[in-house]
């Protein structure tokens, strides 16, 4: 979240002029700032050990590599000097920013959080995933917004994206994902595996594509969590009686 508030409020905000465009965009940056306090209200609230937490970006691979791909594709949304009326710059900055609502925002928040939603779905972490689905939320309204801006461009512009390029990209993307979800589920957790995780990854990544007219990098991937969209669409009425409405601070249990 702080990767994405550094990209969006330092660099992808200043390039677009549009006024409207700026004031979403700030909006996003309060909503990345949110999402970062929820995260530590978990942490506090499990009492985890917080810089054990917090420096495995450095020390696991998996989670590293991940932040390494992100820095380097990221590296021309974030570049001060890119002249957007040149042609380069302008291909090069649409393929980051691609990457950024297409694949960081759009496939990985979106499917990262499904390990905790499997769990919730069975009465388990009950509030850490009612907490993870706000964000959801927040995020699903950020890269649907990234990919509308990725299509304007690509139509006012009349770009034609390199689809070796694209294709490298989703699969670095799948491989960090893979890796990831190696990672983190060992061992199936209650029917919840790596591969399970992954092939989401690639039923989800064949939607981002297709939202910008680009082919399916991932044919034939199945939605094997089909419950994954009711996360982001979650419905917020409670009951008087047993809680405060809240946002950030509720643990309730949905209903399904």
């Amino acid at each position: 979240d702080i990767l994405a508030m550094r990209n969006i409020g330092l660099a992808v905000m200043e390039k677009m002029s549009a006024p409207e465009l700026q004031i979403y965009q700030a909006r996003q940056v309060y909503e990345e700032a949110m999402h970062t306090w929820a995260y530590q209200h978990c942490i506090e609230t499990l009492n985890l050990d917080q810089s054990e937490i917090y420096n495995r970006y450095r020390v696991v691979p998996a989670i590293n590599g991940k932040i390494q791909m992100a820095n380097r594709r990221l590296d021309a949304a974030m570049r001060p000097g890119m002249n957007l009326r040149n042609r380069d710059d302008l291909q090069e900055f649409i393929m980051s920013y691609l990457f950024f609502a297409a694949v960081f925002e759009g496939t990985w928040f979106y499917n990262g959080f499904s390990p905790i939603f499997a769990l919730q779905r069975r009465g388990l972490m009950r509030g850490t995933g009612e907490q993870l689905q706000y964000i959801l939320r927040d995020e699903a309204m950020h890269f649907s917004f990234g990919l509308k801006v990725v299509n304007q461009i690509v139509e006012e512009e009349n770009i034609t994206f390199d689809p070796k390029a694209v294709r490298d990209m989703w699969d670095e993307s799948e491989a960090a994902e893979s890796a990831y979800a190696k990672y983190i589920l060992r061992d199936p957790i209650l029917g919840y595996s790596a591969e399970y995780h992954s092939e989401q990854f690639r039923f989800v990544a064949n939607r981002r594509a297709r939202t910008v007219g680009l082919d399916e990098p991932f044919p034939g991937a199945k939605n094997v969590s089909p419950w994954l969209d009711e996360q982001a669409t979650m419905r917020k009425e409670k009951n008087f009686f047993e809680t405060r409405v809240i946002e950030y601070q509720t643990g309730a249990q949905l209903e399904w």
